[in-house]
């Protein structure tokens, strides 16, 4: 597995996250995008073992019961269990890929400040929790054009696909193609289901850092 191995804990990093849903088949999973605020990094992330914990923003869409799909931003999801506990509510957490990160966070003054300095911050850290809602609520709930030929209805895993290029037009990810970012991603979740089956004391979660998406 290209990737494996590699840590994903730094405040900033911008994650592509699959959690177990139904059966647990890729095609069912739930597909959200994660933005790392703190972790625990006393353990070697990737390696199989330890019970590693982190604060993260979770951004997705869920399909309402009046409202058809909407998006929904968790501020900020503590003690994200990344060896397999609870994740955004919509399952176990399987897979984190690192496609991007921010470095530095642009104020009006012309001041910057690194995600790091802005959690000692109360003020800097709502703001940086909430840094990514403008982009990511405003893709629209339909197949976009980009996909029409490979997807014919809208679901979490389509809203991924525009998450993806939003990021990429505004530069923090650099993912050329994002059916390979996401092919990789589903690779992941089976060697996930793989290292579960094997008894990884992780759960069996994947964490990586993406080959196609940074």
């Amino acid at each position: 597995m290209a990737g494996i191995g590699y840590p994903v804990s730094q405040p900033g990093d911008i994650v592509a996250a699959v959690f177990s849903a139904g059966d647990g088949a890729p095609p069912n999973a739930h597909w959200a995008i994660l933005l790392f605020l703190e972790c625990n990094n006393t353990s070697t992330l990737g390696a199989g073992h330890g019970n590693v914990t982190a604060t993260a923003a979770v951004y997705h869409v869920r399909e309402g019961s009046s409202r058809g799909w909407v998006f929904e931003t968790v501020r900020c999801v503590p003690e994200i269990q990344l060896g397999g506990g609870s994740g955004s509510g919509s399952g176990r957490c399987k897979v984190l890929v690192k496609i991007g990160s921010i470095k530095t966070i642009a104020f009006q003054d012309g001041s910057y400040i690194t995600p790091t300095q802005a959690l000692l911050h109360p003020t800097h850290r709502s703001h940086l929790k909430t840094l990514l809602v403008p982009l990511l609520q405003q893709i629209p709930m339909r197949v976009p054009p980009e996909d029409w030929v490979v997807e014919t209805r809208f679901d979490c895993r389509v809203w991924f696909r525009a998450a993806v290029r939003a990021l990429r037009a505004i530069g923090l990810v650099r993912c050329e193609r994002v059916g390979l970012l996401e092919e990789e991603c589903k690779e992941c979740y089976r060697e996930a289901g793989r290292r579960e089956r094997r008894g990884y004391a992780s759960g069996g979660v994947v964490r990586a850092v993406s080959i196609h998406g940074r």
